[in-house]
């Protein structure tokens, strides 16, 4: 049997986010408020729909991205997360 012993790399995806929703491609774009997008409801509840899935996860170290769609989902994601106060 094959044992890994390197280290393993998950990409999680933002949740949902108002520009995600704003069907209009010109307002998209001219509207500043989409450039840095919240989650909607459902992109909260996506997020937090991760918490069962890393649970588990031996996490060494977490990147992301400065924009609040990102960081949100990170905080829902992660929220109860054993470890993620030692986490850098």
């Amino acid at each position: 049997q094959h044992q890994h012993h390197g280290k393993t790399l998950f990409v999680i995806r933002h949740g949902q986010s108002e520009a995600n929703i704003c069907h209009d491609q010109k307002d998209r774009e001219k509207n500043e408020r989409y450039r840095d997008s919240k989650l909607t409801k459902t992109g909260v509840e996506q997020a937090r729909g991760l918490q069962n899935h890393v649970f588990n996860w031996d996490v060494d170290l977490i990147i992301v991205s400065p924009l609040s769609r990102t960081i949100q989902t990170f905080c829902h994601a992660f929220e109860k997360h054993p470890n993620i106060h030692n986490i850098p």
